[in-house]
């Protein structure tokens, strides 16, 4: 059976970060070893979010369970070994020094800057964050762009949409798919995981990866 590690934060609430990986991976078969870098909580009367970061001993340790390497900084050591990054485009946007990534324009630029770093493939998530009435994601292998778009689903219950499509590429990625076809499959695997978004309180709606037989936000 493949493995993945994935590093990132823990949501207590059930829809994004190390939670909507693990229920990624398992839709894809994939067993998913985990290293939790922050705590999320929420607020129940405001739903106002709090991180809370893992001591760096217990994040090594965790490291040292998954028989990882040791993580020194983001750009100079985890970017220059990455083959894939998948960052929204506010984390593009903080990597790369800009104020904001507001089209597709800037999109490629953003990604040519991150490319640099030696990565093999950079995709960038739009999510709804653009006033266009389209998702989009775009794909840069280096020498070429792509861009992928769906219609936006309107709805509010979206959390844990980019975390679902990262580990869907990365879970394609893993079983030996072409890159293109892996973040075509993710892209509306994800679709689909909005469309069948589960209510968890009044404030948020957490994405459900696969069928669902409960009660959707349609």
């Amino acid at each position: 059976m493949n493995k993945i590690l994935s590093i990132g934060g823990s949501d207590t609430s059930g829809g994004g970060g190390i939670e909507a990986d693990i229920r990624t991976f398992e839709k894809y078969n994939i067993f998913n070893l985990v290293a939790i870098e922050n705590i999320v909580t929420m607020a129940p009367q405001t739903w106002a979010v709090t991180q809370y970061t893992v001591p760096n001993h217990l994040f090594a340790s965790q490291l040292q369970t998954a028989e990882a390497v040791d993580l020194e900084t983001y750009k100079e050591k985890l970017l220059a070994k990455a083959d894939i990054i998948t960052p929204n485009i506010l984390e593009a946007a903080m990597l790369t020094g800009v104020k904001s990534i507001n089209n597709v324009s800037e999109m490629k630029v953003a990604a040519e800057n991150l490319s640099s770093y030696g990565i093999k493939y950079v995709v960038i998530k739009s999510g709804s964050r653009f006033d266009n009435n389209l998702a989009t994601d775009m794909l840069y292998d280096g020498t070429t762009f792509e861009i992928f778009q769906r219609e936006l689903i309107a709805t509010d219950y979206n959390h844990g949409a980019g975390c679902t499509f990262s580990a869907a590429i990365l879970a394609n990625i893993v079983k030996g798919m072409p890159i293109h076809e892996a973040v075509l499959d993710a892209k509306n695997f994800t679709f689909q995981s909005i469309e069948n978004a589960v209510r968890v309180n009044q404030f948020v709606g957490h994405v459900w990866q696969g069928e669902n037989g409960h009660e959707t936000t349609k």
